[in-house]
């Protein structure tokens, strides 16, 4: 009797310690994601929305600008967890990633946004005024295995396509997947980027509509000039409203939050409009740092103004391809010999990777929607007192993006010169 009682003991002593030291591994070598590292990780990720912006306003001047930031570096992430080397290496000075320790902090950061951003837009209910939806994916070649590591991260966003045999089915496929996410406002993404030979395409799509918290009337929307690169007639919107609105004297620049409705307020448009013809766009994204546009975003007012605002009524839609785009930002090992053997369970040399970014939008008296894809495969300041009313009116190139600041993010970004 008392044998077996001591047996019991030793049992559950074993058990105890056993369930002990897995605790104890699992909090020893849970990645270290905090508040300090998420701030890194957020200017890392205004630094590179600012530099591929004015990369592709470089490229052409006087041609308006849409883009996904969020896009963009969704895929680039993807493509950074299985790249080494010299690839390895730049992706992390493009992403703005030193703040990690290891891949192992980034991989937890991925997994934890996408909960978060998952359980976020889940609701369907009537209330839920903004729609936003962000996919990932990875097509991969029937060929090639993946590595375990890999298909832990991505199990449910990995699909295995039949490249070589069947190239025509396999474009069709990515290109239905990206009209599913984007509800058709993106089509065709892909025709001759995708070759027989591709080992893998990573792919994100996303989709945001959003109306304004207070919209425009329609009946007061008239024709007016706009000053950009020829002086051409708009259909100007107009609205009185309440809203954070600023002057950053150090570029010469107004900014104006115009929010949209529901999420408590925490995604909105911010436009930053030159004060006059003097300065260029180009001056503007030379000059704009991280620390300009967080500064904007976030803002504080006592009293905000009544302002009188006045947009153009624009819709845009821009197909990039971002090789020399990137290259310009310092990318010269992610597009040829590249290594991205952090994928494979074998080794795969990879040929002259192809990128491509698609983005759509239109800007209305109800809201804002827009959309892009994007697809990589490889072969302080001071601020005037205001009085009690302003007038913000944008009648002359200017720079917009839709900012999410509960997730500390720029979903679009571009740059307005008027219609064509």
């Amino acid at each position: 009797m008392k044998k077996s009682i001591i047996f019991t003991i030793i049992a559950l002593l074993a058990v105890i310690s056993i369930v002990t030291i897995i605790w104890i591994l699992q909090v020893q070598y849970k990645p270290d994601y905090s508040s300090q590292k998420r701030a890194h990780q957020y200017f890392g990720q205004l630094n590179f929305s600012l530099k591929l912006l004015d990369s592709l306003q470089k490229e052409q001047p006087n041609e308006s600008i849409i883009y996904s930031p969020h896009s963009l570096y969704q895929v680039l992430l993807l493509a950074y967890f299985g790249a080494g080397g010299k690839t390895e290496k730049e992706l992390k000075d493009l992403l703005g990633l030193h703040w990690a320790e290891s891949k192992a902090d980034i991989e937890y950061m991925y997994e934890l946004e996408k909960e978060v951003r998952a359980e976020r837009f889940q609701s369907q209910s009537q209330n839920q005024t903004i729609e936003f939806n962000s996919v990932n994916k990875l097509y991969v070649s029937a060929k090639f295995r993946l590595k375990y590591s890999v298909k832990k991260l991505l199990n449910d966003r990995i699909e295995q396509l039949n490249f070589d045999t069947d190239l025509d089915q396999c474009i069709k496929q990515i290109n239905q997947f990206v009209e599913k996410i984007t509800k058709n406002q993106i089509q065709n993404l892909i025709r001759d980027e995708i070759k027989e030979h591709t080992a893998l395409a990573i792919v994100n799509a996303v989709y945001f509509k959003g109306d304004w918290e207070k919209r425009f009337d329609k009946a007061d929307t008239e024709r007016e000039l706009f000053y950009g690169r020829q002086h051409v007639h708009v259909d100007m919107m107009y609205k009185e409203e309440r809203t954070e609105c600023g002057l950053i004297e150090s570029l010469k620049v107004r900014f104006l939050k115009v929010p949209y409705k529901g999420e408590d307020g925490s995604i909105s448009m911010y436009i930053f409009l030159p004060l006059d013809n003097s300065t260029s766009i180009d001056d503007l994204l030379g000059k704009f740092t991280p620390k300009i546009l967080d500064y904007a975003f976030n803002r504080v007012e006592i009293k905000t103004p009544i302002v009188h605002i006045l947009i153009p009524k624009f819709s845009l839609e821009k197909t990039s391809d971002l090789e020399s785009a990137m290259k310009r930002m310092g990318s010269q090992n992610l597009f040829k010999n590249s290594n991205f053997n952090g994928f494979f369970e074998a080794s795969v040399k990879t040929g002259d990777n192809k990128m491509v970014h698609k983005a759509k939008i239109e800007v209305n008296e109800e809201g804002s929607t827009a959309s892009a894809a994007t697809l990589f495969g490889m072969p302080l300041h001071s601020i005037h007192s205001r009085p009690k009313s302003v007038v913000f009116k944008c009648n002359r190139p200017f720079m917009f993006v839709i900012h999410d600041r509960k997730f500390k993010e720029i979903l679009f970004a571009g740059i307005y010169h008027g219609p064509k």
